[in-house]
């Protein structure tokens, strides 16, 4: 039977079993400052987390919980229901508050090594059924620390959170900065992300100029401009997932000068990138 259970007890679900084997944690809160915070929780705790999309069938999300072995969900009452229904146990991170408050405020000792599991990320499933892909700590810190000497950031950028966590480019997106001590990571809503060039919404922080590591797609450059958006103000574009076209660039680049446009490509199975081209190379 499900239950919701205190976050005390998240280090205990969590820890090494033995060996160098992780258990893995569910994470599935609402996109906000709760996402970086669950997934540190069970990184400290010594565990790896499987992003789990509440707006998932019930099925592919029992699916993945049963495959993955999942003890325990990060979660929000909000969605509660949903693995109550799959059998786990869960915490509400806006209904733990007390509990939290509790806790210990240290620093938790490091207990992962470069070879461990860092995340699972499960593919579509659409030529099969779906594949838990294990990304280790050393495949992302290598995907970043090409970016840290490559493209590096300002110590005033924003970096803007807009991928599902169920995408391998949210890795990067959140620990990219995150682990370089960027003071802001920008996470767009869930709503922002609906609505069609909702990249201008990441225009809404407060004077800071927004820069590297914004997943955008380029072809809303220069409408943002035109109509004043905050989204005029980034500074490195990325774009990946379709193919960029040669009259795309031309077009970025005449409406937004001075800006980065990268063309990068990579999947689940590589800890997100493994080809770059930097579109002003012409």
């Amino acid at each position: 039977m499900a239950n919701s259970t205190g976050a005390e007890s998240i280090g205990a679900l969590f820890a090494p079993t033995g060996g160098r084997q992780r258990e893995l944690g569910g994470i599935a809160p609402a996109r906000s400052l709760e996402t970086a915070v669950s997934i540190l929780a069970v990184l400290k705790a010594g565990g790896a987390y499987v992003p789990l999309d509440p707006a998932y069938p019930a099925e592919r999300i029992a699916f993945m919980l049963a495959d993955a072995q999942t003890p325990m969900v990060i979660t929000m009452r909000q969605f509660a229901d949903k693995f109550a229904a799959a059998g786990v146990q869960f915490v509400c991170l806006d209904e733990a508050a007390a509990p939290i408050a509790q806790c210990a405020e240290n620093n938790p000792p490091a207990q992962n090594q470069a070879t461990d599991t860092a995340y699972v990320i499960y593919t579509s499933g659409s030529t099969g059924t779906p594949k838990g892909v294990c990304g280790l700590h050393r495949g992302i810190v290598n995907r970043c620390a090409w970016m840290w000497s490559t493209y590096p950031f300002a110590a005033a950028e924003v970096c803007c959170h807009k991928t599902s966590l169920n995408f391998v480019d949210a890795v990067w997106e959140i620990f990219g900065p995150l682990l370089q001590g960027v003071p802001t990571v920008y996470v767009a809503d869930q709503d922002a992300k609906k609505r069609a060039g909702s990249r201008a919404h990441f225009g809404g922080t407060a004077g800071d100029p927004i820069g590297a590591c914004a997943v955008s797609v380029a072809r809303h450059a220069g409408r943002s401009t035109q109509s004043g958006a905050g989204i005029a103000r980034l500074q490195h574009w990325v774009s990946s997932g379709e193919a960029l076209s040669l009259e795309l660039c031309r077009q970025f680049h005449a409406q937004m000068p001075g800006r980065t446009l990268l063309n990068l490509y990579g999947s689940s199975e590589v800890a997100a990138d493994v080809t770059c081209f930097d579109t002003r190379d012409g």
